[in-house]
């Protein structure tokens, strides 16, 4: 393997200039070159910035610059995303993890929750909750689940969770159909809540990047939601909970649509951006929605 003689600082000044004209953050080209290297963190990268790359990965990281500069979120270009303290693979099938969404696993009960539980990670993407559900009950006794409508989505779920070596239980299909006859102590989702107008108004590098069916739900954005809402209660055990990741303005209408579905009161939480984001439910009983 040949050497460009160039280093990776000479790479990162120039291409940090060249992000800079594209509007792009310097921070993405450092992480970009930290990445490609093998590295876990910045100061790995910065504290080796004398080092010289071989003209092959020259070039194959000219590459993924290009698709950078160009909008391309950073996670596609690296083909996977940081989440809950690990990294995950992503691609075009899945959503980018959220760093909001790892809020969720503060407010699961779990001090509530028996020490063996069954818990399903719903609409589950990359797997992300499954894997921090896992990673937090790692108990061989206590069974996570997942599912999803996506087939590529599922192959990376279970590409990551190999990865990680958690054991995750996944199956393909719309909702809760896939569950027929199991019973769950937590039911925890994040599922497509926007609505097309909210679509239409998106960023560029989400709208163009990420896949419309993992982000809308219908033109209200709550089509997912209630079917959620009106099938999961069939599917938790009697104390079980049900914890959403909803839009901000959507929370006093899905507890609403939760009280007509046979919910009781929904505790609502606050994300750290202090937008309300997050309701938990229990206590459903059968009702005529």
């Amino acid at each position: 393997m040949f050497t460009s003689n160039i280093t990776l600082r000479d790479l990162v000044k120039k291409w940090r200039a060249f992000a800079l004209q594209a509007g792009q953050l310097e921070k993405e080209v450092d992480w970009l070159c930290a990445r490609r290297c093998g590295y876990v963190s910045l100061s790995q990268l910065y504290l080796d910035l004398e080092r010289e790359v071989s003209k092959e990965w020259l070039e194959r990281t000219e590459i993924a610059m290009q698709r950078l500069v160009g909008g391309c979120p950073l996670e596609y270009v690296l083909g996977e995303a940081f989440f809950d303290g690990e990294w995950i693979c992503v691609d075009s099938s899945t959503l980018i993890p959220r760093p909001e969404t790892e809020e969720m696993f503060c407010y699961i009960p779990w001090s509530e929750l028996p020490p063996v539980s069954r818990m399903l990670d719903l609409c589950c993407g990359t797997g992300c909750l499954a894997l921090g559900l896992k990673k937090r009950r790692p108990d061989s006794n206590n069974l996570v689940f997942a599912s999803d409508l996506c087939a590529s989505a599922l192959k990376i779920a279970r590409k990551n969770a190999a990865l990680l070596s958690r054991e995750i239980y996944f199956r393909e299909g719309s909702w809760l159909e896939p569950w027929a006859g199991e019973f769950f102590d937590l039911i925890i989702s994040n599922p497509p809540y926007l609505s097309e107008d909210e679509w239409k108004a998106l960023d560029s590098s989400v709208a163009e990047f990420e896949p419309k069916s993992a982000l809308v739900a219908g033109g209200s954005g709550l089509e997912g939601i209630v079917s959620i809402l009106k099938r999961a209660g069939t599917h938790l055990k009697e104390k079980g909970f049900l914890l959403l990741e909803v839009g901000s303005t959507q929370v006093q209408e899905v507890k609403r649509l939760a009280t007509h579905f046979g919910w009781g009161l929904g505790v609502s939480y606050y994300d750290s951006f202090g937008k309300e984001r997050f309701l938990l439910f229990q206590g459903w009983q059968p009702s005529c929605g």
